[in-house]
């Protein structure tokens, strides 16, 4: 999910409090050597269909401002 959605889900009361840990980041590193899947069991299902959210295994880099001139 892109970051917009993550806070949307954090911020959510459904989703808020010590049972529950999301992490974004936009540097995701290597699955399978930094981080894996695990299973989703449904839990959360209500919580992203009223936010409008479909979870994706797959995403695409968060575009890159241009360097600056010196």
């Amino acid at each position: 999910m892109t970051r917009r959605e993550a806070q949307a889900v954090c911020g959510d009361p459904r989703t808020s409090g010590r049972s529950y840990m999301l992490t974004w980041t936009d540097r995701p590193g290597v699955e399978g050597a930094d981080w894996e899947w695990v299973p989703d069991n449904g839990s959360l299902d209500p919580v992203l269909s009223d936010l409008g959210i479909t979870p994706r295994r797959e995403w695409s880099a968060a575009p890159q401002a241009p360097a600056e001139a010196a």
